[in-house]
């Protein structure tokens, strides 16, 4: 590539190269080198010349010499048009409306009505332009200055010259204010100095530079016709746009103007060069401001305008693909075509050339062209944009699936998948194995992102297949491709249609384009693909509804994520066998194509400084590195110059899609991206207008199953809504009232909002839906609350700022902590109620009645892992609270004393025990005889006797427990059903009481009862181990030794699980399999269990300990249930057990 500095001296190359031989013809001076994969010359024009001829010159001897060249770039300085641009800026001459990125301002006619331009010149190469294109949006995420400084404070110490000084001054003159040169007293005065004996020769080099740059930059300019502007936040401002180009300096600030407008205000920057070789060699212009084309030129800036300029053209060579380059016809090839072009229509049999010198009469100037030569015939081939891939992972099942689907005669094909899910690789892995398979099969692969680019490959079809009559002025390109294709060959063909993310341009004609003036056949373009027996074709989208307006839904193949062995294996391609598979396993982001790439790119560029470990350490960082590594965009070339390499920029495209064409279905986007991925329930959807606190919790339903939750009232929006982000393939549907997402989308979608300042206002409505749904956590709601728990889990990073809304927050949080707590996963219910009470200590201070919710249930949590000082530290603070605040004979004093009974039962004291729960009883019948209720018909009530029964089993008063035992079983099974968790409560209760008292018949029975009822209900409750843990112990009194056994272990695992291994229960599980094996002889086994036991203990009391009496049974429920007996050594006579485990 050749590339030109103008004034600015020499590029701050990454390698140089050595000189090599040129012609004698060529005067040119270069320096050769490489920037990134790119090979480059460089050149600048002679010293004391400027202007468009000696630029066109430097280019073509380049040209001669160098014949591999693909494009120049012409860096250097300009003037800039205020206020649009300030020194230091950058312009890049882009297309913009009608104009081609660079005009001549100076070529036209002077008419009496005004200046007329005539001519254009030509738009920089595509390659370039799309590189533009991918540095705009990572200048929009990262910001211009800092790419641009960070790479000239990188040369600071090699090339000083071109740093930015701390004296420039970025001044703008008015427009109606001219320069001031130097004063006569000034000059006579310094003439005067120079005539002293030796004194002009002392004055060192610093002082004449200063008295030199003094002159030259408005030294004697009045500062009060500065033009006053405020300051800008960024030191450099990238601007793409217009550049004008002339024969001649513009210093004029009215001409200036006068020639923006004429280019309708468009015009960013002035210069000499660019127009000299735009039109002739593929070319972009690149200008760093140095002063503002006016009388007040300022020479201070344009070495570090030079070094902007030289700066910005490093950073776009950096997102330029080598193999888009490579790909390029040669700039030699391209001017010999277009002199050839001329020698051609010059060059008939009847045509013929005089040199006249002066002449007034007639001349005529007939031209008569040669027959157009015949051109060899083309053999099959497929132009794919990209090579074959070494990498590629074959997903066998969806291959097969393309290929059954193209390989019906004239069949349209779509794949629909999420941005870099894969579908392009996929279509590009099907044209190379159609022409491996089928020779003489043309494929052609189409870009259909937009009209341009569907337009640019229908010539470049027609190139390939070498239409006779393509390169005619008035060619119909399209037409003449339709011709081809809807003819019968012996050839068959298939067309790749690639990213139609939006088909409307295939159905619509588009005034403006150059496309629509050519054509006056009246086709859709769509049209111009025919259906032929000969063809197939095969098209990609991200959107099903786009999809479905090019096929029926039977043609349309939906890509999911890879699996993980896939996933896996495309890891492993790219950087070689890991041995860790755990490791790969992780890396693998959802089985994201793309992301796995990204991945793989980013620990391949580090080399040993990265490693697939330390991949994940950064991913888990947090949110800020997460978004980086996923804004990785290096290391994929199977991808379009147009698409972008990064996972979060390629879906926050379709984000802004979906904003557009239906905000509603962007708001649900929004709230869903907050749920757990899995297994979002509609019924939590619905409201998203920030009024769902009116939300009824109990307005729900059940769907056939009996799993499910679903609101009673049907919703069209929502439906539509819900579809919408189907079709961008964004949501699954799990089932009819439930969705899932992928977990990158989920997080891309978050930082989506961040972005536009919206994450709080959704993370705010995620918090008010889930909290106006959860409901209490009674025995019925068990089922919604299974569902809504994993959601409630992850509130707990949503914490909301509002303190209305904090509330609602902590109050879900105490109400998962209970499901937590009742279904055994006491670590998470300590979490969550801790966070819950902390909350509203801070929001309600010492008010107790709304926090006592939370505080009775970390209460219970902290006796479910037998800690008890601190259960009972907390017990009794609310016992005193509720007592002051509340009064003795509320429901909720009542409540903490029975549970501060409890707490000192769990402990071995069982008078004070004992004390406090006959007042509870005592109070409470009291309360209730004056409402003229019945004891046994209250739930509380039955509690409390239930809890005082136990006492009495403690105490050895067998019969008093069992006579209470009794009527709370008698009177649960009325008032809560035989099937309730609490009612198997006061069955193990009993068949304690019955065991202590020898009654094993009546306790077999009852246990066995128990156990059936409570094995319907999920292992995880746990009474049901508790009933597994008693049922294992009359086992062992029968006998029955191998039947006890196999109930120990099953309580043994699921207590190290849910309680962890160092629970008192757990250790007395242990103990109890223990002494299993040994009256089964198996003393290894036994032993080992001991040992397992004693370590455990030992390295429990070295801890410090509450007291050295107190004992630790377990408290699982609320409503504590008597202490299993220990195994003692009294033997039944074996019987056949009525329960297998």
């Amino acid at each position: 590539m050749g590339l030109r500095l103008a004034s600015g001296g020499q590029s701050p190359n990454n390698r140089e190269h050595s000189d090599l031989p040129q012609p004698e013809s060529d005067q040119n001076t270069y320096t050769l080198g490489s920037i990134g994969n790119h090979n480059i010359a460089i050149a600048c024009l002679p010293d004391g010349e400027i202007g468009n001829n000696p630029a066109a010159t430097v280019a073509t001897r380049m040209t001669s010499t160098f014949p591999s060249i693909k494009f120049w770039l012409m860096v250097g300085i300009g003037g800039g048009v205020p206020p649009k641009v300030r020194l230091g800026d950058i312009v890049v001459g882009s297309p913009l409306y009608n104009y081609p990125g660079v005009v001549q301002w100076d070529l036209g006619l002077a008419q009496r009505e005004g200046f007329r331009q005539i001519g254009a010149l030509n738009k920089a190469p595509e390659v370039l332009r799309t590189a533009i294109q991918k540095l705009k949006a990572q200048h929009i995420l990262h910001g211009s200055d800092q790419a641009i400084l960070s790479t000239l404070e990188g040369c600071r110490l090699k090339y000083p010259t071109f740093a930015r000084s701390e004296h420039l001054e970025d001044i703008l003159f008015r427009t109606d204010y001219d320069h001031v040169g130097e004063r006569v007293q000034d000059v006579e005065d310094r003439n005067e100095e120079k005539d002293n004996d030796d004194y002009g020769a002392s004055n060192d080099a610093e002082e004449d530079e200063g008295e030199e740059n003094g002159l030259l930059n408005c030294r004697y300019c009045d500062r009060a016709k500065v033009v006053k502007r405020k300051p800008r936040k960024t030191k450099i401002n990238i601007h793409y746009g217009l550049i004008a180009s002339g024969n001649s300096v513009m210093k004029d600030p009215k001409r200036r103007d006068e020639i923006d407008q004429r280019f309708e205000g468009l015009a960013l920057c002035f210069e000499m060069e660019a127009a000299g070789i735009s039109n002739s060699h593929p070319c972009l212009v690149i200008r760093g401001i140095c002063d503002y084309s006016d009388t007040h030129k300022n020479y201070s800036w344009q070495e570090y305008a030079a070094g902007v300029a030289a700066a910005f053209a490093k950073k776009l060579l950096g997102v330029v693909a080598p193999i888009q380059v490579n790909l390029m016809q040669p700039a030699a090839e391209v001017l010999i075509n277009k002199v050839n072009d001329v020698v051609a229509n010059f060059s008939g049999e009847n045509n013929y050339g005089a040199q006249v010198a002066n002449f007034s009469g007639q001349f005529l100037n007939n031209i008569y062209l040669p027959a157009e030569r015949i051109e060899t015939p083309p053999q099959p081939s497929f132009n794919s944009p990209f090579p074959p891939d070494h990498h590629f992972v074959k997903r066998e099942d969806l291959l097969d699936q393309i290929y059954k689907g193209c390989s019906v005669k004239a069949s349209r094909t779509v794949l629909v998948g999420l941005g870099g899910i894969g579908k392009s690789q996929l279509a590009i892995e099907y044209g190379f194995h159609i022409r491996e398979q089928s020779p003489e099969t043309w494929v052609f692969w189409i870009h259909a992102s937009d009209i341009a680019r569907f337009d640019q490959s229908l010539k470049d079809v027609a190139d390939n297949i070498k239409l006779p009559g393509r390169n005619d002025k008035d060619a119909d390109i399209p037409k003449m491709v339709h011709d081809w294709l809807r003819k019968e060959h012996k050839r068959k063909w298939v067309v790749i249609l690639d990213n139609v993310d939006d088909a409307g341009f295939l159905f619509d004609f588009h005034r403006d384009s150059e496309l629509e003036r050519e054509n006056s056949h009246g086709r859709r373009l769509i049209d111009y693909l025919p259906y032929n027996q000969s063809g197939s074709m095969l098209i990609t989208s991200r959107y099903r509804t786009e999809a479905r307006r090019l096929v029926d839904e039977s043609d349309v193949i939906t890509i999911e994520p890879m699996d993980e062995p896939h996933a896996i294996q495309l890891l492993q391609n790219r950087l070689g066998e890991v041995s860790d598979a755990k490791e790969v396993s992780e890396a693998t982001l959802d089985f994201i194509p793309l992301a796995v790439v990204q991945a793989a790119s980013y620990i391949r560029r580090r080399g040993p400084l990265c490693s697939i470990k330390r991949y994940l350490e950064l991913f888990s960082y947090n949110d800020a590195k997460k978004t980086s590594l996923l804004n990785h965009d290096k290391g994929h070339l199977r991808r379009d110059r147009d698409a972008e390499n990064s996972v979060i920029l390629t879906w926050q495209i379709s984000f802004d899609h979906i904003r557009q064409a239906r905000p509603s279905a962007a708001d649900l986007l929004s709230l869903m991206c907050f749920f757990n991925r899995q297994g979002i329930p509609a019924a939590l959807l619905h409201r998203r207008d920030q009024a769902t606190s009116q939300i009824d919790g109990n307005k729900l339903c059940f769907s056939d199953d009996e799993g499910e939750m679903s609101d009673l009232e049907p919703d069209d929006e929502f439906e539509e809504d819900i579809l919408t982000l189907i079709e961008y393939a964004f949501v699954a549907v799990v089932d009819v009232t439930t969705f899932g997402m992928h977990s990158l989308v989920q997080f891309t979608t978050q930082q989506w909002l961040n972005v536009h300042e919206q994450f709080e206002k959704w993370s705010d409505q995620f918090v008010e839906n889930l909290h106006a749904k959860f409901p209490s956590c009674e025995y019925e709601n068990w089922r919604i609350c299974q569902q809504l728990y994993p959601h409630a889990k992850s509130a707990v990073l949503r914490r909301p700022q509002a303190e209305t809304l904090l509330l609602k927050w902590a109050s879900l949080l105490s109400k998962a902590a209970e499901y937590a707590f009742n279904r055994g996963y006491s670590l998470e219910a300590e979490t969550l109620c801790l966070e819950a009470t902390r909350t509203m200590e801070n929001v309600l201070g010492q008010e107790v009645e709304q926090r006592l919710y939370a505080m009775e249930l970390l209460n219970n949590i902290y006796g479910a892992q037998a800690r008890w000082k601190e259960a009972e530290e907390l017990e009794i603070k609310i016992v005193e609270a509720t007592k002051e605040q509340l009064g003795v004979e509320d429901p909720k004093t009542i409540r903490s004393m029975n549970n501060l009974a409890a707490i000192c039962r769990s402990q071995g004291r069982y008078e004070e025990a004992e004390k406090l729960l006959t007042e509870v009883v005592e109070t409470k019948k009291k309360v209730l005889q004056a409402e003229n209720s019945d004891p046994l018909a209250d739930i509380g009530m039955l509690v409390y006797i239930d809890n005082l029964s136990s006492i009495y089993a403690n105490q050895g008063r067998l019969e008093e427990a069992e006579e209470l035992s009794s009527q709370v079983l008698e009177a649960r099974k009325k008032v809560l059903t035989a099937e309730h968790p609490i009612t198997l409560l006061s069955m193990n209760n009993l068949t304690v009481i019955y065991t202590q008292q020898g009654r094993w018949k009546e306790s077999e029975k009852l246990l066995v009862h128990a156990l059936e009822i409570g094995e319907v209900y999920q292992a995880n409750h746990p009474d049901l181990w508790r009933t597994q843990a008693h049922l294992a112990f009359y086992y062992f009194k029968q006998g029955w030794w191998k039947e006890a056994e196999e109930l120990y272990v099953q309580v043994m695992e699921v207590y190290k699980k849910k309680l962890g291994e160092k629970h008192p229960e757990t250790l007395k599980s242990m103990v109890n399999l223990a002494s299993t094996y040994e009256k089964q002889e198996q003393w290894k086994e036994a032993e080992e269990l001991k040992a397992q036991v004693a370590d455990i203990q030992k390295s429990v009391e070295e801890k410090p300990k509450e007291k050295p009496e107190e004992k630790h049974p377990v408290t699982l429920t609320r409503s504590t249930s008597p202490q299993e007996i220990e195994i003692g050594d009294e033997e039944r006579k074996p019987k056949k057990p009525k329960y297998q485990a």
